[in-house]
């Protein structure tokens, strides 16, 4: 069943991504991803006493990054890269070219209800899975260029799941995620 969402101007840029993914989330043939980011510099938020209160905070905050980013569409964003990495990262920047490539830009902000699935390993936790009922109603593209005819699909309440790991400096960030079709969470 092909991934769809709100921002699916670039379905096939999100279909590609999650399909060259390895078991690892990194890009299959690729070394996995890490921080560039000096020990004791990170780049996003680091681990607090709870990791799974991190991996919450690291997901909301790869969307709001992305809804700001989204109002101006730019391939080398670098603000997503504080919060997502590897197939993550490469989705929503091509997601973000595609927008840009079609003269669109973002509006509106997606609504968040991510709760933890899974914690591995239970002790000393390095991965976070995420499920999400993800509420794409309030966010929309638009053409930049007023006047230009562009309709876009309904949002609504959607499915994304995500993995949420620690980076070799300490910090978390968003590995991978998908994002199903509206209506597909309850």
């Amino acid at each position: 069943m092909p991934l769809q969402c709100k921002w699916s101007f670039a379905a096939a840029a999100l279909v590609m991504a999650l399909a060259a993914c390895d078991d690892n989330g990194g890009l299959a043939g690729s070394s996995p991803s890490r921080s560039t980011a000096p020990p004791g510099k990170s780049a996003s938020p680091r681990r607090t006493e709870d990791p799974r209160v991190t991996a919450i905070a690291v997901y909301r905050g790869m969307w709001t990054a992305y809804d700001k980013a989204r109002t101006n569409p730019r391939s080398d964003d670098p603000t997503l890269s504080r919060y997502a990495t590897g197939a993550a990262l490469w989705t929503l920047l091509a997601q973000l070219q595609a927008a840009k490539n079609l003269g669109l830009r973002g509006t509106g902000s997606v609504t968040t209800s991510p709760v933890v699935t899974k914690v591995t390993p239970v002790r000393r936790p390095t991965r976070i899975s995420i499920r999400d009922c993800l509420d794409t109603s309030k966010s929309k593209l638009v053409p930049v260029a007023s006047g230009s005819p562009y309709r876009d699909t309904p949002g609504g309440r959607r499915l994304c799941e995500a993995d949420v790991q620690q980076q070799i400096d300490g910090s978390w960030k968003v590995l991978t995620f998908s994002i199903r079709p509206v209506g597909s969470c309850g």
